[in-house]
Parts: structure tokens; sequence; C-alpha cells
């Protein structure tokens, strides 16, 4: 999760790394693409401070990395079930 938030390039882009033929399982790629694109510095963090309060801004910094990861962990637990 720490890689896709400092590599984050753009959609595009986060979508052909994870696309790669890697030893990288499924919910490694599934958090890699959905935390990348929410906490984006370049766009997101400088959108979110014209639009939200600091509280509002380290909410999201907090909350979307935590959802990242149980989501992730559901896709872990339940990979076999799917």
């Amino acid at each position: 999760m720490f890689l896709a938030f400092v590599m984050n390039l753009c959609s595009e882009a986060d979508a052909f790394v994870a696309a790669l033929p890697t030893a990288l399982p499924f919910h490694a790629k599934t958090a890699f693409l959905l935390l990348g694109p929410m906490l984006d510095i370049k766009a997101r963090l400088a959108m979110y401070s014209i639009v939200l309060s600091k509280k509002g801004i380290i909410s999201i910094i907090i909350a979307v990395p935590v959802f990242v990861f149980l989501v992730s962990l559901a896709i872990y637990y339940l990979g076999g079930v799917l």
C-alpha cells in the first residue's frame, strides 16, 4: 500500500503496473489500484485542501488506507471462495 502511494503516476499507468504478470497476488493488486488514485499527492490532496478543512483531510488520509486494507484483507480471505 505504501508502494501504491509513492508510485502513483496516473490511473492509466497504475492499471498497466497492476496488469504486469508478476508474482503479486490479486489482493495486493487491488490495494495498489484502490489506494493510489485515492491518495494521489499531486491532484487529490491539493484538491482536498481547497474543498475540505484540515480535519477532513486528516480523516481521509486515515480512513482510506484503513478501508483499502480491510477490502484487500477480505479479498485475501475470500479469494478461494470467489
